[in-house]
Order: structure tokens, then sequence, then C-alpha cells
């Protein structure tokens, strides 16, 4: 489907235009607006609407390694991260995600720091995603 021909929920921050809020900068490098992700991160509850994710685990033993994401809003801050259906988020900032706590760790660091790295399993083979929030 052609960018232009794609439907939009309204998701992108009032005042930014779709494409332009979150940067693509270098491979696996995005760049970010501070107060355009502080727009999309001032309600939590809304952002866990935008997208369903369930605990991954890891074949024999179940153990928990990080959050599969199943499904995510078209437009939506998962979606502008670069994030993709089926990622396991498995790692914020060389920390690892294997809880709801962990998750809302990860949530505030999103709102306070300069840079953000994200480790995801994608495909079978892990990838790095940086973020670099311009405050």
């Amino acid at each position: 489907i052609k960018s232009t021909n794609k439907i939009s929920f309204g998701t992108a921050p009032k005042g930014e235009e779709q494409g332009k809020d979150v940067r693509k900068v270098g491979e696996g490098i995005r760049e970010i607006d501070g107060s355009t992700l502080d727009n999309y991160t001032k309600d939590l509850s809304s952002i866990l609407m935008k997208a369903r994710a369930v605990p991954a685990r890891k074949p024999g033993s179940g153990e928990i390694y990080g959050w599969r994401l199943l499904e995510m809003e078209p437009g939506s801050i998962y979606e502008r991260l670069g994030l993709q259906v089926m990622d396991v988020i498995t790692g914020v900032n060389g920390s690892p995600v294997t809880s709801p706590q962990q998750a809302m760790e990860m949530y505030s660091a999103l709102k306070s720091s300069s840079t953000i790295k994200i480790q995801v399993e994608r495909g079978g083979r892990n990838e790095n995603l940086e973020y670099r929030i311009k405050r």
C-alpha cells in the first residue's frame, strides 16, 4: 500500500505531521523531539491500548525473556519508533524486560532519557534500535 493510501487514526501528536515526528538518521537509529515524545507518552492508558503484547517464553523452560508485540495500531508510537508486529522487546538500555515492573521502568526511561536503546528479537535475529531524544 502506498503511504498516501494508508489509513490514519489520528495518533500523531497535534501539530505534528505524520512521518516527520520520528526521523530515521541511520541504520537502527532514530531521532525524536522531546516534546513530541512527551505528547505520545503523557497518557499511559492510551499507550497501552495502542498495542497488544504477550510474554515471550523460551522453549523448554517457559522462562519469560521479553514481550512479543502481537498487534499495534497504525500510526501509534510503537509503529513510529520502528517496532514491528511479532518483534520481541528483550531489553532497554541493556537491562532485560521480563516483567510488567521492568516495562514500567522502560516507560519511565522514555520520559527522561536523552538516548534509549531497545533490544529486540526480530525474525530470529537480535537487533538494537537506538533513539536519540532532542530535549
